[in-house]
């Protein structure tokens, strides 16, 4: 079945890029919480503004 070969591809891509996410998320919660905290308060509120 070669024609599934690109979609696995490009789904293996996104999964290793939304694991670089989390990663990068736990890292900023474990070393700066609280301008991680400020910043999600921010988009919340500017979120809510529009």
């Amino acid at each position: 079945m070669p024609q599934l070969m690109p979609l696995m591809w490009i789904f293996s891509v996104l999964m290793i890029l939304l694991l670089m996410l989390v990663f990068l998320n736990m890292y900023f919660l474990l070393f700066n919480p609280l301008s991680f905290f400020i910043k999600k308060s921010n988009e919340l509120n500017y979120l809510v503004k529009w």
